[in-house]
């Protein structure tokens, strides 16, 4: 593969952790909101679950911004203005996963 369509790739990979982050950080933030749970210990296992997946998300997107800033410095001179259109128009794609608002708000109707 390679480098443009490794950086079109990772900027995907990006997009896609970074709306899986925003989803999670929401969920444990009604989880906060939720005053008198039923079930308290059932919500604190969610909760930690949920914490540790935002943890290992974090992780991922500083490695795909890592891989993405050593691609880019390794893009032959030449090649990064290509690299850079094709990125643009990955970002244009942006939101392919609907985040769980968009979700809830199909349900509700």
């Amino acid at each position: 593969m390679d480098i443009a369509e490794r950086l079109v790739q990772v900027g995907e990979e990006i997009q896609h952790v970074e709306n899986d982050l925003c989803d999670r950080r929401r969920l444990l933030t009604a989880f906060w909101g939720h005053l008198r749970p039923v079930n308290p210990a059932v919500v604190g296992d969610r909760m930690r679950a949920t914490n540790q997946r935002i943890k290992g998300l974090e992780r991922r997107l500083q490695m795909l911004r890592n891989e993405w800033q050593v691609l880019i410095v390794r893009a032959p001179p030449g090649k990064l203005e290509e690299c850079c259109s094709s990125i643009y128009d990955a970002v244009r794609r942006r939101r392919k996963y609907p985040s769980t608002d968009d979700r809830i708000s199909t349900f509700s109707k």
